[in-house]
């Protein structure tokens, strides 16, 4: 059974050629799993998710397209006798491996027997994918192995993240009129000497990146004493708990970094968009978020009213998206390889202005952050089964950004992972900037 759809939103195109376009969930379940019970639990799965079973088909001219391929395997590794903290390693060293784009899968999964626990790792393509969509697919996997006999219904290809798909009136404003002039002028500089990059290319360059990256990871959980006072002091000062643990991230960094240079009084906030379009996704499995750029929050006059601040903010940026979603507009422009070719200027193996320039503009000019943070709280999992114990959340980290912190409640814990570049930031930076984290929470709902 196969289906085509036009990959045609420039949300995933800048993702398509990326070298860390992986994201990461390890799901910990009670027991030891088989790999042949996976594979059953996956078989239903691909038949409600159509994305799972999806491939990039590229044509001569760099004209992309999504293919369902339903006939293919899940690449599934099995590893015995380890630790419960191993994971984060084999899941590291798994996402350095490049996906085959053309042929599929676009996900690969790990089982890590520990003497007591399975650990199930998702590695998947983040053009396919969100955080939020990871979250769906855990529950459902834990539902299936429970229930081997539930039946499931195949669910529509999600829309893709395009002005024509949104219900929201997209102006581009002054700014992205600008914008798709200079996008018009790159189009017609790049043109002249297009270069179409083919999978061996993309897979060479994926190589070379990560031989030259050296990636810190910090996983640390917030007990479930603390979680719980959290959200009781949330909702007593009427603040989200995403606000208060975004207030908590400034203003541990500030004590360690300041905040002289511009970067560091920025971050990205990811923020799901699915209930934004003309046809509401749903919980369907597919990349439908978005980054939005936040100032964050700062002062003196206590721990709960910067987090008020911030907070009234935050919920005027979700009541009006459009600000947010309008700079995504005018990329709608941009010649599609030309969003392929940024990532082989960034690399030194192609020499092309419009390239350099556009590369200039999505990715960082002088090798300094563009933004501090990037966060992605996927929120509460919620029915996910008796037997699973604990969820993370791996997100991607870019050149755009120092730190990233992605979160996940289960349970009543809420579960960090930190990524950070050793080059920028050291392991004894992080570690401090990780109990600062901690301290402040724990301090402010006393």
């Amino acid at each position: 059974m196969k289906r085509n759809q036009k990959f045609n939103d420039s949300v995933s195109r800048l993702l398509y050629r990326a070298p860390y376009c992986d994201i990461i969930m390890m799901a910990r379940f009670s027991g030891c799993g088989s790999k042949e019970s996976l594979e059953a639990a996956l078989s239903k799965a691909r038949a409600k998710y159509p994305l799972l079973n999806s491939r990039i088909s590229q044509d001569d001219n760099g004209n992309t397209e999504f293919m369902y391929d339903y006939s293919h395997n899940f690449p599934i590794t099995v590893f015995d006798n380890k630790s419960d903290t191993d994971w984060l390693n084999l899941a590291w060293d798994e996402q350095k491996q490049p996906f085959d784009l053309q042929n599929g899968p676009l996900i690969k999964f790990l089982l890590i027997h520990t003497v007591d626990t399975t650990d199930l790792v998702i590695i998947c393509h983040h053009c396919i994918c969100d955080g939020l969509s990871l979250t769906y697919l855990v529950r459902d996997i834990a539902l299936f192995l429970e229930d081997p006999d539930v039946e499931v219904q195949m669910l529509p290809i999600p829309p893709t993240i395009t002005k024509d798909n949104l219900s929201v009136n997209i102006s581009m404003g002054v700014i992205g009129f600008l914008i798709k002039i200079v996008a018009k002028c790159l189009n017609r500089s790049w043109n002249k000497s297009k270069v179409v990059f083919t999978g061996k290319d993309y897979e060479q360059a994926y190589r070379e990146y990560w031989q030259t990256k050296n990636v810190g990871l910090l996983p640390f959980s917030l007990p479930k004493e603390i979680t719980a006072a959290l959200i009781d002091k949330c909702h007593a000062e009427n603040v989200t708990v995403n606000s208060a643990l975004t207030t908590a991230f400034s203003l541990a960094q500030y004590d360690l970094q300041g905040n002289k240079q511009p970067y560091l009084k920025k971050a990205l906030l990811a923020m799901s968009i699915r209930h934004l379009f003309k046809t509401p996704p749903g919980e369907n499995f597919g990349l439908l978020a978005v980054g939005n750029e936040i100032n964050l929050p700062f002062g003196k006059e206590g721990f709960w009213s910067v987090a008020g601040r911030f907070n009234k903010e935050a919920k005027e940026m979700l009541a009006n998206p459009k600000k947010a979603l309008a700079l995504m507009a005018p990329l709608d422009y941009i010649e599609p390889t030309l969003f392929d070719a940024i990532y082989f200027v960034e690399s030194g193996v192609l020499k092309n202005k419009a390239a350099e320039r556009l590369r200039n503009i999505v990715l960082t000019k002088t090798g300094t952050p563009k933004r501090s943070l990037d966060i992605t709280n996927l929120g509460v999992v919620k029915g996910s089964g008796s037997n699973l114990e604990t969820i993370f959340f791996v997100p991607i980290l870019s050149g755009n950004y120092e730190k990233t912190l992605g979160i996940v409640t289960i349970d009543g814990v809420i579960n960090l992972l930190m990524m950070f570049d050793h080059s920028v930031i050291g392991k004894d930076m992080a570690e401090r900037y990780k109990q600062g984290i901690v301290d402040i929470i724990t301090e402010a709902v006393k």
